[in-house]
Parts: C-alpha cells; sequence; structure tokens
C-alpha cells in the first residue's frame, strides 16, 4: 500500500496500482462507462494492466496522478480472497 493515501472511516483514496487490475476490469469492459472519453472499452485485461502500469510510470516520473476511491473495508475483504 502506497503512503500517500487519504483514509476517512468509510473511505479510502489512493493511487491506483497494477494490483487493482481485477477490481477495475468489470467496470472498464461496459462500453458506456467511457462514453464521455477518450478512450475505448477494454477487450482484454492486458489493456487495463497497460493503463494501470502507464499510471504507475507517470507518478514514478511526476508526471501524473490517477487515483483510487474505495472503501477500507472493501479492501481488507479483497485481501483475504
Amino acid at each position: 500500500m502506497s503512503a500517500l493515501q487519504l483514509t476517512t472511516s468509510r473511505l479510502r483514496l489512493r493511487p491506483v496500482t497494477v494490483d487493482d487490475v481485477g477490481a477495475l476490469w468489470p467496470y472498464v469492459t461496459d462500453p458506456a462507462l467511457p462514453f464521455h472519453m477518450t478512450w475505448e472499452a477494454h477487450r482484454d485485461p492486458s489493456e487495463t494492466r497497460a493503463f494501470l502500469e502507464a499510471c504507475e510510470a507517470a507518478r514514478e516520473a511526476g508526471t501524473g496522478w490517477q487515483w483510487a476511491i474505495t472503501a477500507p473495508e472493501w479492501e481488507e475483504a479483497q485481501r483475504a480472497r
């Protein structure tokens, strides 16, 4: 887990990581989600992984930040799987 995060009793704001592929995959495959975006729905998990790797690279270079908003209890349940 990144040291750069904001946690309240109900939500956690943290940088996205490649570990988020499984959590994002169901959403980024929905053609309705990117309707007003510059990207198309992902057709393969490798597209999602490549996006998240690019996010990490941009963060490491100091050129971009993409954030995940999660619930702390949801993250705990995902780790328990």
